[in-house]
């Protein structure tokens, strides 16, 4: 992941996407707040396995629609 929060951080990106994360919820959540995002989705890995994460700042509007152990749907608003 450290290679991901250098990344982030030098590009300041509004959204971002991350699978296979193979993280949990709170592991999740502690890496979108520590990159200083104001949402996320978070789909938490089952054991090793899997794991989503959206992120997004508040220039950005995203309404969820579903979400599953392997897809997030989104919308997207201005």
């Amino acid at each position: 992941m450290g290679q991901v929060c250098a990344f982030v951080r030098a590009e300041d990106p509004d959204v971002v996407f991350l699978m296979e994360t193979k993280l949990n919820l709170v592991a999740s959540n502690n890496l979108w707040r520590q990159l200083r995002f104001s949402n996320a989705i978070v789909v938490p890995a089952v054991g090793l396995a899997g794991g989503l994460c959206l992120m997004w700042k508040l220039v950005v509007g995203i309404n969820l629609v579903s979400a599953t152990t392997s897809v997030i749907v989104v919308e997207f608003f201005e």
